[in-house]
């Protein structure tokens, strides 16, 4: 079940210890610790305006080393139309990007993406196996491990592995535009299929760790598990 009427990305995952007190510390960190893992210089944080007072607020609260800045969505549209918001941010420089509402194991598997792109790669792909592929974007291999596509959300998962976080140059901004549909949601996943189809994808395959969508209370309480944040029971 998809969580309702909540700022999923506020939500506790963890603690951590000012000295004096212990803090919440929300699901979004979990993002910019990626972030400081792959050694990010800056970050864009791509936010509608009724959330960007209380998203603002707890992202000045985490300490970052980086700079942060920001741009105003006016209606949520996918991720593909977020990206393309923040498109003059982020031209000219390899991109990370990274969800603020799923949590990634381990931290440094996003890195492994951008580190591929800087060497590189046009696009690469965080690969990772869910125990519910069906619920995200599904990476189609060959026999030889070649990404020749991606198929988003479908009702039988064609494998096991789905896109996490990607990394990728300028020259996928322009992938994203040509996804862009005459209406509707504007996803990501068809950039990436356009990309594959041109075999411009490099994957990065994790085989260790772990991926949750917080959007769903399963997702949650499975992360905090894995987190090994799940209240003990007295006794």
């Amino acid at each position: 079940m998809r969580m309702g009427g909540i700022v999923k990305e506020l939500l506790p995952i963890g603690t951590r210890d000012d000295g004096e007190h212990r803090l919440g510390v929300p699901v979004l960190s979990h993002a910019f610790e990626c972030g400081a893992a792959a050694k990010v210089d800056r970050a864009t944080v791509i936010v509608s305006a009724d959330k960007a007072a209380v998203i603002m607020n707890a992202v000045a609260a985490l300490d970052l080393r980086f700079p942060v800045t920001y741009v105003h969505q006016a209606s949520a549209s996918g991720l593909g139309g977020a990206v393309a918001c923040a498109a003059s941010d982020i031209a000219g420089s390899a991109t990370l990007l990274l969800m603020p509402d799923t949590i990634i194991l381990p931290l440094d598997a996003p890195a492994r993406s951008l580190e591929a792109v800087a060497e590189g790669a046009t696009v690469a792909v965080t690969l990772q196996r869910p125990e519910h592929p069906e619920r995200f974007g599904v990476a189609e291999l060959d026999s030889d491990g070649k990404v020749t596509g991606f198929v988003d959300k479908p009702e039988q998962a064609p494998g096991p592995w789905v896109w996490t976080s990607v990394a990728f140059a300028s020259e996928f901004l322009a992938l994203i535009e040509q996804a862009r549909p005459s209406d509707g949601e504007w996803g990501l996943t068809e950039a990436l299929g356009l990309a594959a189809a041109e075999g411009l994808v490099h994957p990065v395959f994790v085989e260790d760790g772990a991926y949750h969508d917080i959007g769903t209370y399963e997702g949650y309480l499975a992360a905090l598990a894995d987190l090994d944040e799940l209240p003990r029971a007295p006794g």
